[in-house]
């Protein structure tokens, strides 16, 4: 993200940020296409530390969490070296595009399938039953957050990835 920059592909996430922020007048949670619970915490954060951009921290950070996720399962279930070749093919592929071009109806499905396998990880391949359960908690938020930033998204990674595992 520091060395490849950040754009955003359409002025939806800059208008998005730019009410949750307060840009037009007092911060409120109603943002076009997501729910009203990810507007009442992006606002949370905007009223506890004004000075960040929350929107776009929040939407990387989710993000990351799911790159690193799917790596993570990859190499735990097919080893280091096939596992690495996997994920940085990945990374390099949809990684890039995701971190490069930010966009909210592309953000929320990556997460949600990333959540989604991260659930099916667990009951399938868990080795620890603390590896399950923190599996199983980190899936089923990722897949929920996902849910509240683009619900048509979420529906269509849960489509697509249920149909990737079954």
């Amino acid at each position: 993200v520091f060395v490849i920059g950040v754009k955003h592909e359409t002025n939806d996430d800059m208008a998005l940020s730019l009410l949750v922020e307060g840009a037009y007048g007092e911060r409120t949670p109603y943002m076009v296409y997501s729910n009203v619970l990810w507007g009442k915490i992006l606002v949370g954060f905007y009223n506890w530390i004004p000075t960040i951009k929350w929107y776009v921290v929040l939407m990387l950070t989710m993000l990351f969490a799911a790159h690193t996720s799917m790596t993570y399962m990859n190499l735990r279930m097919q080893g280091r070296k096939l596992g690495l070749v996997v994920s940085t093919t990945l990374l390099l592929f949809l990684g890039y595009y995701t971190y490069s071009v930010f966009q909210y109806s592309r953000i929320a499905p990556v997460v949600t399938a990333a959540g989604i396998l991260l659930l099916f990880y667990a009951i399938e391949h868990a080795e620890s039953k603390w590896e399950r359960v923190l599996c199983i908690i980190l899936g089923g938020f990722m897949a929920v957050w996902g849910s509240l930033v683009r619900f048509q998204m979420f529906a269509l990674a849960v489509a697509l990835a249920g149909g990737a595992i079954g």
